[in-house]
């Protein structure tokens, strides 16, 4: 029975029993409404006031107190840390369910000590725990603190350092800024980064941040451009350290911008925030003075050889002059004017000036060599531009622009540069007697005319040594000449010595032909010897070896120019022949070796890929071949790759052997 139902039966039993109770005491009395029935009444009220005022404590008594003592004494053994204890819950559940709610709270209390009960190791274990997390926390806390205060400390030195590097860097930047070189860097993108020193603001003349490296280096030349841009693909994409080497070689190292001489050089670095990304730093040094002053320097050394030449080989000197003012005055004009083909005369101008050229570099007279370069390339170029068609116009309109006054007017110049420093007597000076030639060639018609042939061959014998010098004499000049051309060209070469007899031959017949072997040394130091370094992988010595050996065979003159150098391949002289449209495949293939290695005597053959001041335009060694040809005389040709070249002129001596002789016999002296 629940509490809410025994607390209606208990008000409704005392609300009744002073009804039933005055309803008895009127019938007994039998007087409903007397004075005994009212105090019967106030008795009823009284006794149910009584009642009212009990019932509370009767109910508690009844319904709460051995529950409530119960469940008091159960909380205070819970309290302390019992979980055996067990409340007796009485069995009041009727049929409907229904049951004291007290009841049903002390189930539960029941049941949640049980609970507790069961849970009390896993409650202590996780207080435990808890406990550990607690001090663990409070030891992580601990080292949190004294991390922070550790880390304060680090980032205050990190402040002063910063500070300091901060100073630093801007004084690296003032050393860059003001070290008078450019230093900028860029990626894969070819693209300048953001820092880059003030000096590369004045050698491009523009901030240049973000611009494309090729175009700053190249701002006019699109294919340059393109070259550059592919290079540096390459250099970012390869791995190999030794490829990457290769193709920074490939780099220009110096370049024009405007009028200005800049140096450059390339350095593979990584990227300071990102190692695995490279850059590359260029470092740009304006050398315009160091250039200028370099060009001064070449300027005074050439002048000093050309008074060294002129000083040491002053016959040389001073005919090489006598020669060219000739050219220049008579031979020149005559030239252009004379009826021939356009194309023949220019052909010839081709071998004259190239000689020429030569004889002047030889001489030391580089400046006037250079301008000679110069005509040499415009008739180059008037000859590609017209080809088969070359016109006198052509040439006429060529040598209004280069008038022999024009070329007279260059050697001018040099002559009075050596008239400032050897002063205006020097191409006066002269010890020996000057006899003209045509004189002494009178003098000995009249010897033959009026004595006897066998007293003439004596005079006339002494006669020519006046005139007539050992051959070796006109070739002294080419020593001091292939010592140049190697060192120009950077190769080590020994000494060249003119060996064997030293027969007597007219200056004036062989001098063309001794002033045309100039090709012949040239070619073997530019093209015959290898490098030093090539000479040492081949196992040669790195010293180069040219030889110039002279021969008097009776009535022939020999002379055989040798060097120890790359040789000439047969099969290399075929497919240039094919290159320069001189023949077919198959008519190169039928050529003997001796025919193609011939070749190299062909006008306008030349194994050179670009002219310059030395060599290149292919008409040194036809020159050579004409001049030999024109004394009668022929040149052979003994090579082997890899072992060297050898020229071998054979020329006739007649010109001296027959003079006041017949048949070997004096007949005056019979």
């Amino acid at each position: 029975m629940t509490i809410k139902t025994r607390l209606l039966a208990i008000s409704l039993f005392f609300g009744i029993l002073p009804i039933v109770a005055m309803f008895v005491a009127a019938n007994q009395a039998g007087l409903g409404m007397n004075r005994e029935f009212h105090n019967t009444m106030a008795v009823a009220l009284m006794v149910t006031v009584l009642a009212g005022l009990l019932s509370p404590g009767i109910i508690r008594y009844w319904l709460f107190a051995s529950q409530v003592k119960q469940i008091k004494e159960f909380c205070q053994h819970v309290k302390a840390g019992r979980y055996d204890v067990y409340l007796n819950v009485p069995n009041e559940r009727n049929d409907d369910g229904n049951e004291n709610e007290l009841v049903d709270l002390m189930r539960d209390m029941n049941w949640m000590v049980h609970r507790i009960k069961v849970n009390e190791s896993e409650l202590k274990e996780a207080v435990c725990s808890l406990e550990q997390s607690k001090a663990k926390v409070q030891s992580q806390k601990q080292a949190l603190e004294e991390v922070n205060a550790a880390q304060l400390v680090v980032q205050q030195q990190l402040q002063g350092r910063t500070r300091e590097l901060t100073e630093a860097v801007d004084k690296v930047r003032n050393l860059l800024d003001n070290a008078g070189q450019g230093f900028l860097s860029f990626g894969e993108d070819l693209q300048v980064a953001g820092e880059y020193s003030a000096e590369c603001v004045m050698i491009f003349n523009q901030e240049i941040s973000g611009k494309m490296v090729p175009e700053l280096l190249y701002p006019a030349d699109k294919r340059q451009q393109a070259f550059l841009a592919a290079l540096f693909d390459q250099i970012f994409a390869a791995e190999d350290t030794f490829l990457r080497d290769s193709y920074l070689s490939l780099l220009p190292e110096e370049l024009v911008l405007e009028d200005s001489y800049i140096q450059v050089a390339y350095k593979l670095i990584n990227h300071p925030l990102d190692p695995q990304r490279r850059e590359i730093l260029l470092i740009l040094t304006d050398i315009t003075e160091q250039r200028e002053m370099e060009r001064k320097i070449q300027e005074e050394k050439q002048v000093l050889s050309m008074v060294v030449k002129a000083v040491t080989h002053y016959q040389e000197f001073n005919a090489a002059i006598a020669e060219y003012q000739l050219f220049c005055q008579e031979e020149l004009p005559a030239l252009i004017a004379a009826n021939e083909p356009a194309g023949q005369k220019l052909n010839t101008l081709f071998r004259i000036i190239h000689t020429w050229k030569g004889t002047f570099s030889q001489l030391g007279i580089c400046r006037l060599a250079a301008e000679l370069h110069e005509l040499e390339s415009a008739l180059a170029a008037l000859r590609e531009e017209t080809a088969d068609d070359i016109g006198q116009s052509g040439l006429d309109a060529l040598f209004s622009s280069y008038s022999p006054e024009v070329l007279a007017g260059w050697l001018k110049t040099e002559l009075e540069q050596l008239k400032e420093i050897l002063g205006e007597g020097f191409f006066l000076a002269d010890e020996s007697i000057v006899i003209e030639n045509h004189k002494l060639q009178q003098l000995e018609e009249k010897i033959q005319r009026l004595l006897e042939p066998c007293q003439a061959r004596i005079l006339i014998a002494e006669l020519h040594r006046l005139r007539y010098k050992p051959f070796g004499d006109l070739l002294n000049i080419y020593p001091d000449y292939i010592a140049n051309v190697a060192l120009n060209q950077g190769k080590e070469i020994q000494p060249l010595l003119i060996t064997g007899s030293k027969p007597l031959v007219d200056p004036e017949i062989y001098h063309e032909f001794a002033k045309s072997l100039v090709h012949v040394f040239r070619n073997a130091v530019a093209h015959g010897l290898e490098s030093p370094d090539e000479r040492l992988e081949a196992g040669k010595a790195a010293q180069g070896r040219i030889s110039c050996v002279i021969a008097d065979q009776g009535d022939n003159l020999t002379v055989a120019i040798g060097d120890d150098g790359r040789g000439i391949a047969a099969e290399r002289m075929r497919q240039l022949a094919v290159a320069k449209g001189m023949y077919s495949e198959s008519e190169a293939a039928a050529l003997t070796d001796v025919e193609a290695i011939r070749l190299i005597f062909a006008d306008g053959f030349s194994s050179t890929c670009a002219a310059n001041e030395l060599s290149g335009r292919g008409v040194g060694l036809s020159a050579v071949r004409q001049e030999a040809e024109k004394l009668g005389g022929r040149v052979d040709i003994i090579t082997e790759p890899g072992k060297g070249t050898q020229f071998i002129f054979v020329l006739p001596l007649a010109h001296l052997r027959k003079d006041g002789e017949e048949n070997g016999t004096c007949i005056g002296c019979r």
